[in-house]
């Protein structure tokens, strides 16, 4: 993850440090407020006696009525995203269980007042919208194919690691990602006077680092971190096949092929060159610099080779039209290893 600025430096890095799972006894969530009740805009005190543990959370309620209609359906009653902070979304650290407020029936928490006032001056631009895949094409499929042969993925590699440093005004900043076959990506970014922070997820699980420790990722925050890694150009080609996988021509020319890709829950609209099959960009929602959700384009740039892998070394990114420093990047290394 990189920052294209001090101030969100110190912002990201203060949600990590508060990353961490809740420890020990914990007082009710809400501050023992009924959750059902409070869905529905009613602020009434549950009863120590009706509480009801969740995930990380107690949860008291009034009556034994409510208590048996979040029994029925938590996902719906029960904070969201895990108790990721809900401005800065699943992939975050966990906001206060006492730091809440309701939107369009569901109850959300956050890691500040700060970020709770942020999330409150436009709800619907922090919430990511479910994606689903649109349709499968032969034909789609087959020029991804092609694509694969000119970047030299004829057969995939048994490992594929990249390596960028950026300067900031505290030191350097590193950042390894590395991809192993079937389904494992790990990234760490070692920041100066913080230590080491990402994330490695294998199929169905991963794990975060805070500060170099290792800790298991709530559900949503797996999913979102999936999601992020397979946006990477070559990790594309690397999921082609695998259950959940499908493609689509959106349009194409002479001089170019559109498709849609869907994979890991998230949809990418990718161009292609149409005579070297080498991909010019890729088109995604994501979380922006802001924190808020947008329209992300990487262009890609500087192709090398790699023990025989085609690399763009350099990827200019934009956030709802403007440059993206923060994502923009240049590679140092690229190391490929070959069953």
């Amino acid at each position: 993850m990189q920052l294209h600025n001090k101030c969100h430096q110190l912002l990201l890095l203060l949600t990590l440090s508060i990353a961490r799972p809740l420890s020990g006894q914990q007082p009710a969530a809400l501050s023992g407020l009924d959750p059902v009740l409070l869905t529905r805009g009613e602020e009434r005190a549950g009863l120590p006696e009706l509480g009801r543990k969740h995930g990380e959370y107690t949860y008291q309620f009034a009556s034994a009525a409510t208590q048996s209609e979040f029994a029925n359906d938590p996902e719906r009653f029960a904070i969201q995203l895990d108790g990721a902070c809900a401005r800065m979304g699943a992939n975050s650290g966990q906001g206060s269980p006492q730091r809440w407020t309701v939107y369009d029936g569901r109850i959300y928490i956050f890691a500040s007042d700060g970020c709770k006032q942020g999330f409150l001056s436009n709800p619907r631009g922090h919430l990511e919208t479910p994606e689903v895949a649109l349709r499968n094409e032969p034909r789609a499929l087959e020029f991804l194919e092609q694509s694969a042969r000119a970047l030299g993925l004829a057969r995939l590699p048994k490992t594929y690691s990249e390596f960028t440093e950026r300067q900031i005004e505290a030191g350097k900043i590193s950042v390894e990602l590395a991809w192993r076959a079937p389904q494992s990506i790990q990234s760490k970014t070692d920041y100066p006077g913080f230590g080491v922070y990402g994330d490695e997820i294998r199929e169905a699980e991963g794990v975060y680092w805070d500060r170099g420790k290792a800790i298991p990722h709530r559900p949503t925050q797996f999913a979102s971190a999936r999601r992020g890694f397979w946006q990477h150009p070559l990790f594309v080609f690397f999921a082609r096949g695998q259950s959940g996988f499908s493609a689509w021509v959106e349009k194409a020319s002479e001089s170019e092929v559109e498709l849609g890709v869907f994979f890991a829950g998230g949809l990418r609209i990718l161009t292609f060159d149409a005579k070297t099959h080498l991909l010019r960009q890729a088109r995604f929602q994501t979380r922006g610099p802001n924190s808020m959700m947008g329209e992300t384009v990487d262009v890609f740039s500087d192709w090398r080779k790699v023990d025989g892998l085609q690399v763009p070394f350099r990827r200019d990114s934009t956030f709802d039209g403007k440059p993206w420093a923060g994502r923009s990047r240049m590679l140092k290394s690229a190391i490929v290893e070959w069953r």
